[in-house]
């Protein structure tokens, strides 16, 4: 597979877990709930820099579940924040709100423990220190 395509993948497959959150933080600043509209754009810089930071083209031999933490937490993040702010956290007990998160997490099982190496050939689980024959 084109290392070029799998970068933009990866780039956008991660930003788009955090950048939704900048329009409810223009709204949010806009109503004059300052609070909440600056924490969501700094939420979503502080995101940012992190995604860059922990590339997996960077780290070639590290699982991707570890990789793919970050994202994840940071996405969890601009959730709870949108829903404090919509529901005050009033309704969380209710099942539906958690349960459509569920097949967002999809990735950590499927390709989780692969590493960026494998992608290229190499070994899927990226142990450089096994040989394959006797």
């Amino acid at each position: 597979m084109n290392q070029k395509w799998m970068k933009w993948g990866w780039l956008i497959f991660t930003l788009a877990g955090v950048v939704w959150i900048i329009p409810f933080g223009f709204i949010w600043l806009i109503q004059g709930r300052l609070l909440f509209g600056m924490l969501a754009m700094a939420l979503c810089l502080l995101a940012i820099v992190v995604i860059f930071a922990s590339v997996p083209w960077k780290y070639p031999n590290t699982r991707l579940w570890k990789l793919l933490l970050p994202p994840y937490g940071f996405f969890l993040l601009s959730v709870l924040l949108l829903l404090y702010v919509l529901t005050g956290f009033g309704n969380l007990a209710q099942v539906q709100y958690g349960l459509w998160l569920i097949p967002c997490f999809t990735p950590l099982f499927t390709v989780g423990y692969r590493t960026w190496n494998s992608f290229s050939g190499g070994n899927p689980a990226g142990n450089q220190n096994q040989t394959n024959g006797p």
